[in-house]
């Protein structure tokens, strides 16, 4: 595991556990990055084996265990009745947008592995949310309604403006995308113009 890093995402890893918490933050986001540093690098050798992968499904664990541990931190605002220490929203808060920034940068390093542009679709199996009631629970953060879709690609048409999306029209959208018929009985709609199909 190369840690570097992991020091620019978490520049004080001896920080205290703060008093609020449950399961010690730092610990998390180490432990996160380890293995999520696993994930990416095993996937980048495999795309680098085999550059004609039709698909490449990846499931990135990373986001959502950083946003369970340092949400309070991170949107201190959404616990009025339990704002944390101002030393852990200043030592802990910046740590999650570097997290997401580090996920960007090895999903880039992904696609820079293939020969040509792919196209790439990134859907969260939910959102995030502060967590309600309990003061002192396992984590701050909590799961919400509303996840993230996006994609892009040459054969996606770039659309600036949100667009709602469920998840029934994920797999229509990635059917189209592989050029394959979908089954009539399939619920969802293709959030793309049809770009032909296949057998």
């Amino acid at each position: 595991v190369d840690e570097a890093p992991l020091h620019d995402i978490l520049p004080n890893p001896r920080w205290p556990k703060p008093a609020d918490a449950v399961m010690d933050p730092t610990d998390v986001v180490r432990t996160t990055f380890e293995n999520g540093q696993r994930t990416f690098s095993l996937t980048e050798h495999l795309i680098r084996q085999e550059p004609t992968f039709d698909v490449v499904m990846l499931y990135v664990v990373d986001l959502d265990n950083i946003s369970h541990a340092l949400w309070a931190y991170r949107f201190p605002d959404e616990f009025p009745h339990a704002r944390p220490a101002q030393a852990d929203i200043d030592a802990l808060g910046p740590v999650a947008d570097r997290y997401v920034e580090y996920v960007d940068d090895q999903i880039a390093r992904l696609i820079a592995g293939f020969p040509t542009a792919p196209n790439v679709v990134v859907v969260s199996d939910h959102g995030q949310e502060a967590a309600a009631g309990v003061t002192l629970s396992l984590w701050k953060g909590s799961h919400s309604a509303h996840g993230v879709f996006m994609a892009a690609g040459p054969d996606i048409q770039d659309q600036r403006a949100p667009t709602s999306v469920s998840y029934l029209d994920i797999v229509p959208t990635i059917l189209d995308l592989l050029r394959f018929k979908h089954p009539e009985d399939l619920s969802g709609r293709s959030i793309l113009a049809p770009v032909g199909t296949r057998a």
